[in-house]
């Protein structure tokens, strides 16, 4: 009997253990798909981001525009949190506002309801019937028969006693403290400099550098998006940085491996301008996401660095 029992706890605590790692592969090599879509135009941004997992089991919709925007997370597509990362926008604000003047309205019309006759029956003469001679009757003279020429005569003694020797110590003693505040500030803006070289220059900079530097563009090549259309007007306000903006351009699509024959980037050299629509998609694996990092986090060069470095 007892072994029966004890088998049948060991077999639910195996179903539970099987539970939990099937929900774990599943978080880490399941496709999360992610898509998005924003709008340029007259200096208003609309965005919209969104990410689903195990076919929109967790669902999770960014949107907004310009500096307000919302966050909503869904499970099997009922919204179970909402939060502003920005801060509430005003709309917001005043449906809230407007609910609390709801509940409070009630209330209101009960205290109303309520004695109306205990304000009007509060006795108006008990401010009348106080006694208007008490601030007369103070003594007006007491205030004129003060000595004036005493003030003035300890002003200027006391003006006498602060000799100009003082006064030339004292600008002296600001002067050479300000001078040495500034002289620390330099001196150890100096030595941070010289050991920031020698951490640059060294062994363990350069094979951090390179193990960034090889694993790095292959974690962004993993998330980037595999569909991706734009149709952009841009311009800065001179000629010469919306030639280095393109440039820019050309150089990180490649690196991303984004086709270019999907973007269509038209730049303005004659005008300031931007606008225009984005729209991409594309999916990841935690899994692989989570063994860049880790494998980004315990290298021992970069761990060296951080530890310098904090």
């Amino acid at each position: 009997m007892v072994l029966h029992i004890v088998m049948f706890i060991l077999k639910i605590l195996c179903m539970i253990l099987l539970a939990v790692a099937v929900l774990v592969l599943l978080a880490l090599f399941f496709p999360v798909k992610y898509m998005g879509k924003t709008e340029f135009k007259d200096r208003t941004v609309a965005y919209r981001v969104c990410a689903g997992w195990l076919f929109r089991f967790l669902y999770v919709d960014f949107s907004g525009e310009n500096d307000g925007g919302v966050i909503t997370i869904r499970v099997l597509g009922i919204p179970v949190k909402r939060f502003y990362p920005f801060g509430t926008p005003e709309s917001e604000k005043a449906k809230s506002r407007e609910e609390k003047d709801a509940k409070k309205e009630p209330g209101t019309e009960r205290q109303t309801k309520e004695n109306p006759k205990s304000e009007t029956k509060e006795n108006p003469k008990s401010e009348t019937k106080e006694n208007p001679k008490s601030e007369t009757k103070e003594n007006p003279k007491s205030e004129t028969k003060e000595n004036p020429k005493s003030e003035t005569k300890g002003n200027s003694k006391s003006a006498a006693k602060e000799k100009f020797s003082e006064k030339i110590g004292r600008i002296y003693r600001n002067v050479k403290s300000r001078w040495n505040d500034f002289y620390t500030s330099v001196k150890d803006k100096k030595d941070k400099a010289s050991e920031l070289k020698k951490v640059l220059k060294s062994k363990v900079t350069r094979r951090a550098y390179q193990f960034v530097k090889a694993n790095v563009p292959k974690l962004l090549r993993h998330i980037r998006p595999r569909r991706f259309q734009s149709d952009v007007t841009f311009g800065a306000k001179t000629p010469d940085r919306t030639g280095q903006a393109l440039g820019l351009i050309g150089v990180i699509f490649p690196v991303l491996k984004i086709p270019l024959d999907q973007v269509q980037i038209t730049p303005d050299f004659e005008r300031q301008v931007f606008e225009g629509t984005v729209t991409f998609k594309g999916y990841m694996l935690l899994g692989v996401v989570l063994y860049y990092i880790l494998k980004l986090y315990f290298n021992r060069d970069i761990r060296r660095l951080m530890k310098k470095f904090s």
